[in-house]
């Protein structure tokens, strides 16, 4: 991005780059000459601010000369005891600028821009604000560099405060927020991107600046892009074109519009707008971006166009081009690449020597063969942690394709601790990143690699390892979400710039290690300088842990259960469990029991998504059900072969981990006429992951046993129907606990749900909810309002132990791979409820009261959630046998989620106990009247 700031990080940079010093003068005699002309006495902070704007100017010195002159400024300054003001300020801004510039020493450029920003906060008449706007542009610039990114973000917050606080610099502060906006896309968080451009586009209106108008809309437009908005995408990059000519911004926004081409599947006007990015980017000088769009021409004739020759010769451009720019991770981006090709036509020497090209690149040790790994500390605080997961990914895939091609196991088990290493890398990036948005992109992005990883598990008959990558694949953010809940304690800003300033210093050790030749004297004694600075951190991060323990778990704590502590769960709640993983063209199963494991593959011949959709729209549709249920019925055995009885397992209770699909297994049918099903023989329940049904929850103490929400009517302009017996039915659920407080007709109100709902173990939701597979949040209504998906978050330290959501679709949303699906459901769970019964189409109102009825009077008794839903059903199933409420649209529509443990119930909730407890007054009663009865027959 090029900036218009005359200090400005990025113009210097440029300027340095620019200015080829021809004649070579010794940096000692100008340094003589320099220090001649103001030793005599002590200059004043004018004559300070000259030599700064000299040496600025001086074409003849390098960086490093520059920074040497200036440092000799700042100790003279220093030992003159000059005033501490703008000029100060200004001497302490160049020396953060050129540190980075000629050290890339991060940590000294925070350090001396971070002084400059507090001497313009003294109380003096010489401190600039407008000075202060810039450091803090400068400081975002190197957190970001350093993938700080709250940090970074936080500058241009400080940035933008100061600027309109004041109403000065308008160009800064639409500076700092273009900035702003590309954090969160690099972050990942477009929608935030977008948010951010659109008010910047606002502004750069406002003020007539033409050049941020164009940054803004070249922002946004790569946001909707990725966001798939390709229409909006497409019109933001057409005021582009109409609106500059500058050819940096038209470089961008010709590979923008090639990349949309490209999605469209209009693959020669993809070509065309990449090599226009080409020519454009060549006008501008900028090699690296040059290099990148190379890549992207590779990349669509080896992807798309099947040209392999082509994409080899963009792919050769694109090296020459970034070696000119000296950029490492561009050169091993494309070393990746040229070993994908290889790979994709069975070349697999080839592919293995660029792969280890990118290693040394990379500087990272490979070790003497491909069946060795780096120590897996060099990746824990390195930048391009992208580029490395790619590289590993590449090589877990070269090692399958060689055990196919040899059969020799060392190349599997290789496979097999490379893609573990490749998951610890995986989970720092995770730890990078600051929103859901950019986590959820990372995952996507990530998919092939655990498809890969799990593979390589099958080939070796590894469960134990394949339960291990199937769970990290699963519910990631869930258990975040989750493990941030528990977090009862904060870290003290103390603490956390101390931990800031060690990862600082590890970056900086790792960086001069990736300037040296690996394997030699200065690279291994620099590699303990490394190593020892991590380790630093780390003993740090444990006395965090003694004094902040959630803090730590929260951010550091990936750990999932074993497959033998899920198998000893098993074996004691004599459950059975099954972990599912679907990719486009294969999906694997493991069946898990307390004593054995069955692992098996589908390919997309034998199961594919389109299966369970078909099966869904049967289940979901009582009109087709009644005119074409042999049509359900073969679908419904079909689904019951494929995905359930090779597993062959015991009868009895099974808990379902699916991926990116939710079915109710127990309408699968056993026999292809469709008069037998699962419900009969086994106890279903779902679970997000195994981690998740294992995790403690916090035991809040809860008010009472029940509580329920039924709005009845609803307010005109919310257009849902009234539910006139869900009053009626709620009553009925509620007769099952004596301590119940419940909120119906007018009562049921947004505010009454949120501020109550947590403080009971149970609660049950009468209403109506609505969700489809859109980006729009699944909703559920109140009679005054409608609750989103997202304010569930409000729920605070919920005591509660199961929501039954007795209303429609209430496990339906968009579907986020590797997470689930976003649903109602889903949020309660995150809010930290350990069970959610939920429904999955929209409910016959008279059937879902009966089953809510029946599920609470056996949840009384002590029944398990999962036995007492089950149980439930079945009653209903057996009243309604022969008439049409025996269809699965009736009865399947109820899953239950999580925990399905019995509850815990305070003792006054069984009518029971009070039936006891008024039989043992009446007896003590009878007999403190027999006995006084006596006493008076003796006097």
């Amino acid at each position: 991005m090029k900036q218009r700031i005359m200090f400005n990080l990025f113009d210097l940079a440029v300027a340095l780059h620019k200015n080829k010093i021809r004649k070579k003068i010794s940096l000692t005699l100008i340094g003589l000459i320099f220090l001649f002309s103001v030793s005599a006495q002590c200059p004043t902070n004018i004559e300070i601010n000259k030599n700064i704007e000299a040496t600025l100017k001086n074409s003849l010195l390098s960086g490093g000369s520059k920074l040497q002159l200036f440092y000799e400024l700042k100790k003279q300054t220093d030992q003159c005891k000059l005033t501490k003001d703008s000029v100060y300020a200004k001497l302490l801004y160049i020396l953060g600028l050129y540190e980075y510039i000629s050290n890339k020493n991060y940590s000294k450029s925070i350090e001396y821009t971070l002084e400059s920003i507090k001497v313009n906060y003294l109380p003096q008449k010489s401190s600039s604000k407008a000075a202060t706007i810039k450091s803090y542009i400068n400081l975002g610039y190197y957190y970001r560099y350093i993938f700080q990114y709250t940090q970074s973000l936080a500058c241009c917050d400080s940035a933008i405060e100061i600027g309109e606080q004041f109403h000065l610099a308008p160009t800064l502060i639409l500076e700092a927020k273009t900035s702003k906006a590309h954090i969160y896309f690099l972050t990942g968080d477009f929608q935030k991107c977008i948010e951010e451009s659109t008010k910047g586009i606002e502004l750069a209106q406002q003020e007539e600046d033409n050049y941020y108008h164009i940054e803004f809309l070249i922002q946004r437009s790569n946001a909707l892009f990725v966001q798939r908005k390709t229409a909006a995408s497409l019109a933001d990059i057409e005021t582009v074109f109409k609106n500059t000519n500058d050819p940096f911004n038209l470089a961008s926004a010709s590979r923008i519009k090639a990349k949309i081409y490209e999605s469209n599947g209009s693959f020669k006007l993809a070509n065309t707008y990449y090599i226009q990015s080409v020519n454009y980017r060549i006008k501008s000088n900028d090699y690296a971006l040059i290099a990148d769009d190379y890549v992207d021409l590779g990349s669509l004739y080896f992807n798309r166009l099947k040209d392999p020759a082509k994409a080899k010769r963009s792919y050769n451009s694109a090296i020459e081009f970034a070696k000119k720019a000296q950029n490492f991770t561009s050169i091993a981006l494309i070393y990746i690449n040229l070993g994908n090709l290889n790979l994709a036509d069975q070349n697999y020497s080839e592919a293995r020597e660029y792969y280890y090209k990118t290693f040394q690149t990379l500087k990272i040790p490979q070790g003497k063969n491909i069946l060795e790994n780096p120590v897996a500390a060099i990746f824990n605080t390195i930048g391009y942690t992208e580029l490395i997961t790619e590289l590993l990914s590449r090589k877990v895939l070269l090692l399958l394709e060689l055990y196919k091609q040899t059969k020799e196991k060392k190349y599997i088990d290789a496979g097999i601790q490379t893609a573990l290493l490749t998951d610890s890398v995986i989970t720092q990036k995770r730890h990078q990143q600051l929103g859901e948005q950019s986590k959820l992109y990372w995952r996507n992005q990530t998919r092939d690699f655990f498809t890969n990883a799990i593979e390589a598990c099958l080939l070796a008959n590894d469960s134990r390892n394949a339960f291990y990558f199937m769970e990290k694949s699963k519910s990631v953010l869930l258990n975040d979400k989750l493990n941030e809940l528990g977090a009862s304690a904060k870290i003290s800003e103390a603490d956390a710039q101390k931990e800031q300033f060690l990862k600082i210093r590890i970056l900086e050790e790792q960086q001069k290690l990736n300037e040296l030749t690996a394997n030699t004297g200065p690279y291994n004694a620099q590699e303990q300088k490394f190593l020892k600075v991590k380790e630093e951190l780390e003993t740090y991060i444990k006395s965090l842990e003694a004094k902040y323990p959630a803090y730590y778990n929260y951010k550091y704590a990936d750990a999932v259960p074993t497959l033998e502590s899920l198998q000893k769960h098993l074996a004691v709640n004599k459950k059975s469990f099954i972990h599912y993983f679907t990719n486009d063209t294969v999906a694997y199963i493991l069946s898990i029991t307390a004593t054995d494991t069955r692992f098996i593959k589908l390919l997309k011949k034998d199961f594919n998504d389109e299966q369970i959709v078909e099966f869904l729209q049967y289940s979901s549709n009582r009109e087709l059900l009644n005119t074409r249920y042999p049509s359900f019925a073969a679908v419904s055995n079909k689904l019951y072969k494929t995905l359930f009885q090779s597993l062959q397992l015991p009868k009895g209770r099974v808990v379902i981990c699916s991926d990116n699909f939710i079915l109710p297994f127990e309408a699968l049918c056993t026999d292809a006429a469709g008069r037998n099903f699962l419900i009969r023989d086994y106890t279903f329940s779902y679970a997000y992951s195994a981690t998740n049904l294992l995790k403690p929850y916090n035991a809040y103490e809860a008010m009472g046993n029940f509580i329920g929400f039924a709005p009845v009517s609803f307010q005109p302009a919310l257009r849902v129907n009234t539910l006139l017996n869900s009053a009626s039915a709620l009553n009925k659920s509620a007769d099952n606990y004596s301590s119940s407080l419940l909120f119906t007709n007018t009562t049921a109100t947004k505010s009454n749900f949120i501020n109550n709902i947590g403080g009971y173990t149970i609660a049950n939701i009468f209403s109506h909810a609505s969700a489809d597979s859109s980006e729009n949040e699944p909703r559920l209504y109140m009679q005054d309002g409608v609750i989103h998906l997202s304010e569930l978050q409000l729920l605070n330290k919920p005591a509660t132990r199961l929501v039954v959501l007795s209303a429609c679709q209430t496990n339906v949303g968009k579907n986020a791979t590797g997470e689930g699906i976003y649903s109602l459901a889903r949020g309660f769970s995150a809010a930290g409820i350990p069970s959610i019964a939920a429904t999955l189409w929209n409910a016959d109102e008279d059937v879902i009261y009966a089953i809510s009825a029946k599920f609470h009077e056996y949840l009384s008794r002590g029944m398990s959630k999962d036995s007492a839903l089950q149980k439930a059903k079945l009653d209903v199933l057996t009243t309604n046998l022969n008439s049409e409420k025996s269809l699965p649209y009736y009865w399947a529509n109820m899953i239950l989620i999580g925990n399905t443990e019995s509850l815990e119930l305070s003792a006054d909730s069984n009518r029971w106990w009070w039936i006891t407890g008024i039989a043992v007054a009446i007896l003590v009663l009878t007999i403190l009247i027999v006995i006084k009865h006596r006493s008076g027959k003796s006097r």
